[in-house]
């Protein structure tokens, strides 16, 4: 009777470690203010911002949205040759002279909030050139 009661256990014990492996879990992404932009992700060490653009440099997943929300800029953003990522624009809002954003050489899944608003005020280019 006693090995009986154990198998239970021990099935109920596997069925409980299983269940618990398929609920979510929330990893603690960094996040930092680059010009106007807040961007957030699991390893920021590439991502790096000069003369007015926002340059993604690592593979990885990103989340870009408006350090102060509601703002536009005229900044922009890149994600460098050879990086493959996902950029998750949320509430972006760029009205840029040049391209809003820019990727060349890089395997990226673009994920648009509804909230985004890309724009560019010149007729050549749009909001990004990919």
């Amino acid at each position: 009777m006693r090995r009986g009661k154990r198998k239970k256990y021990l099935a109920g014990l596997a069925v409980t470690v299983l269940l618990l492996a398929l609920l979510p879990t929330t990893t603690l992404a960094a996040s930092a203010d680059y010009g106007d932009f807040l961007v957030a992700g699991d390893d920021l060490s590439g991502v790096s911002f000069e003369n007015d653009t926002l340059t993604i440099g690592t593979s990885g997943t990103y989340t870009v949205a408006m350090a102060q929300e509601g703002n536009t800029t005229g900044q922009h953003i890149t994600v460098a040759s050879g990086v493959t990522a996902t950029l998750v624009l949320d509430g972006v809002s760029v009205s840029s002279g040049t391209t809003a954003l820019e990727i060349s050489g890089a395997d990226v899944t673009l994920i648009l909030s509804p909230e985004s608003d890309n724009s560019s005020q010149r007729y050549e280019r749009y909001g990004a050139d990919v």
